[in-house]
Formats: structure tokens, C-alpha cells, sequence
């Protein structure tokens, strides 16, 4: 699912039409963005948890040639997948048509 797809999704499940819910996505995004970057952990209940994770710089090797490279510390995002969406993607039933239930 890709942004476009998401508008439609919410805007054909509520009254609202998909102009008034694009400027709502764009603050969740942007807020979800601004508490990673800051180091905080971000939690839906039933979903997981997102949080960024430190990586020191290191050298590594390129396993096709062989040669030494060094790779520089980086921050990458980490999503740890709650237990009810382990458990729904396991038994590969679709989502119910009620919200999710936490």
C-alpha cells in the first residue's frame, strides 16, 4: 500500500473526502518522523513499535570482491511487530471489517 492508496482507503471508510485527510496523514507522518529522529520510541498498540537504532562505523567486506570497505555510522528505523500482527500475518486471515482490536 503507497500513500494515494491509503487516501482512498480513508476517505471511502469515513465522510471525509480525501482532500482534509492528506494534510491529517501528513502530520502523523511528520510527527512519527520528528520523535525517531529525536531517539523516542513510537508505539501503535496492536501494530508495533518503531525506534531507531545506532549503528558505529565499521569495516566491512564486499563479499563479490573481496576488498575492505569502510561503512560510516548510520541511524536506520526498526519496526518490531506487535504480537497481534505476528499472529494475524501467521494465520493469513484478512482483516476484519471492524478496527483492530487491542
Amino acid at each position: 500500500m503507497n500513500r494515494p492508496d491509503l487516501l482512498r482507503t480513508i476517505a471511502a471508510k469515513t465522510p471525509m473526502p480525501e482532500d482534509e485527510i492528506e494534510p491529517m496523514i501528513d502530520e502523523f507522518l511528520s510527527s512519527v518522523v520528528c520523535a525517531l529522529s529525536e531517539g523516542r520510541r513510537v508505539e501503535f498498540r496492536g501494530f508495533g513499535a518503531f525506534f531507531s537504532r545506532d549503528y558505529e562505523s565499521a569495516q566491512r567486506r564486499n563479499p563479490k570482491t573481496g576488498q575492505t570497505v569502510a561503512v560510516t555510522s548510520r541511524r536506520k528505523v526498526v519496526l518490531r511487530a506487535s504480537r497481534l500482527l505476528l499472529s494475524r500475518l501467521r494465520s493469513h486471515r484478512p482483516p476484519s471489517a471492524r478496527r483492530f482490536e487491542v
